[in-house]
């Protein structure tokens, strides 16, 4: 027995002031799925399997959509969940959309640390990918440790939200028949 829950997604998968990551190839749907997660859990809804603890808040701050894309992830979410103008109006409280493709390192981290503040209360921030924000290769572990240990970790803390980052795997390369 927890003494106190703090649980977003139950049981305890996300946690306020902790996060989850998303790992997959490049066009697979984590932007659809962020969508389609910030959106049902804005209205308490379970979503294959995640069960939110409330209706939760989301802030997504994505950095390779285009209006056009985000707007069709949003109707296909409506359209297959069949949900209403109520629903709808719901979730236009409860989500908050930027798109940021100009900022990354420290940079944004003091741009997400105002951003946040700015739109409180908030349960979950969805990052939307990963190397938009970061700043560095994935691969340069002391900068990556660096940017999520003494810059993304102390925002979350100090705004008592949870953070969900979508990252892309590394692209796999075709083997030709002159690689044999």
């Amino acid at each position: 027995v927890v003494a106190n829950d703090d649980s977003l997604i139950k049981p305890r998968f996300v946690t306020r002031e902790g996060s989850w990551l998303i790992v997959a190839s490049s066009g697979v749907g984590k932007s659809s799925l962020t969508v389609q997660h910030s959106m049902l859990f804005g209205l308490g809804r379970t979503v294959f399997g995640l069960q939110p603890a409330r209706p939760l808040r989301s802030l997504i701050i994505q950095a390779e959509n285009c209006e056009n894309d985000l707007a069709e992830q949003v109707q296909g979410v409506i359209k297959g969940e069949t949900l209403g103008s109520e629903d709808v109006a719901q979730i236009r409280r409860q989500i908050v959309l930027i798109s940021e493709d100009s900022r990354c390192g420290p940079d944004f981290h003091n741009w997400l640390e105002r951003t946040i503040a700015a739109h409180m209360p908030l349960d979950l921030v969805w990052l939307d990918p990963l190397l938009a924000y970061l700043g560095t290769g994935v691969n340069e572990q002391a900068e990556v440790t660096t940017w999520l240990r003494n810059g993304l970790n102390p925002i979350i803390h100090r705004h008592g939200v949870a953070v969900c980052v979508l990252h892309h795997t590394g692209k796999v390369r075709k083997q030709s028949q002159d690689d044999d």
